[in-house]
């Protein structure tokens, strides 16, 4: 099912105990989880729905119900999002400033997962005291955002749909996502394209992007302020060599927060590894510029 590469990429990247453990993981059928509005709706509706440890609002289901037939999903009460992704929530609320008036930018954001939750944390501590602006550079991704968003009802998030590039300039964000696109190994459960797409070329292909997008970004940072880097994917070529890259070349600290369960620690940062998480993976890291 899997190619050599990415199975001694894997390997390189997590260590072969780990690697065993997630390639056998892999076989399985993805898990389901939903994230609570806790503006609209703090209980989940789910029987036998059980709280995930790192995250307030999230919750993960023995089952997966029929979503587009309940109500409470269309009126943005819940987010049907995976629960390894929420985890950048979780690290965004150990590192998020205490001080209100905080300007963010979700820089990659459809389908809007990570963005609403950014929204709850925000509203959560803040109150009105805070902007959040989705950006998808994608034309055909965006109208799933900016649906979302609507949905998800926080008026002091925004969206828009521009290239990276277009933030260069003026340093006027206190705090940048960017969960950058990648090579979807985080994506293998649930869709078969993203193994077959996979090679070691994608991911050389994938680094290189990343490494623009975060260049093209960097001055809309302000000084002192955070990046906090995440992927769905496991390799180090994307992840830690991208972030110490990140550091070295455009002028940022790498922060680090401690353990966090259930992330596994890398160089430097933190990831979430199918088996030994139920979700579906991911890779966060912070640097403060």
């Amino acid at each position: 099912m899997f190619s050599p590469d990415f199975i001694g990429l894997l390997e390189e990247s997590v260590g072969k105990e780990r690697a065993a453990i997630v390639l056998e993981a892999l076989s399985r059928e993805p898990s389901v989880s939903v994230r609570m509005n806790p503006s609209k709706r703090k209980e989940c509706p789910f029987e036998g729905a059980e709280p995930l440890p790192w995250s307030p609002y999230g919750y993960l289901l023995g089952q997966r119900p029929n979503f587009t037939l309940d109500p409470l999903f269309h009126t943005g009460c819940y987010y049907v999002q995976d629960s390894s992704a929420m985890f950048v929530g979780t690290l965004f609320r150990k590192v998020l400033p205490e001080r209100s008036g905080l300007r963010v930018l979700d820089l990659c954001a459809a389908p809007g997962g990570k963005t609403t939750d950014l929204a709850a944390s925000l509203r959560d501590r803040f109150g009105d005291g805070f902007s959040l602006l989705a950006n998808e550079v994608m034309r055909k991704r965006y109208p799933v955002l900016r649906t979302n968003v609507r949905t998800w009802g926080d008026p002091r998030v925004g969206t828009v749909c521009l290239d990276p590039s277009a933030f260069r300039g003026e340093a006027v964000f206190d705090l940048i996502v960017a969960d950058v696109p990648c090579s979807g190994e985080g994506m293998f459960r649930k869709d078969e394209k993203a193994v077959r797409d996979w090679s070691l070329q994608t991911v050389s292909f994938c680094a290189a992007r990343t490494r623009r997008i975060l260049s093209d970004i960097w001055d809309a940072l302000a000084p002192g302020g955070l990046l906090l880097y995440s992927t769905c994917t496991f390799n180090h070529l994307e992840n830690d060599d991208t972030v110490a890259w990140a550091a070295a070349s455009l002028g940022a600290d790498i922060l680090d927060e401690g353990d966090i369960a259930p992330a596994v620690r890398t160089r430097h940062g933190y990831a979430l590894l199918p088996g030994l998480v139920p979700g579906e993976g991911q890779y966060a890291a912070v640097l403060r510029k």
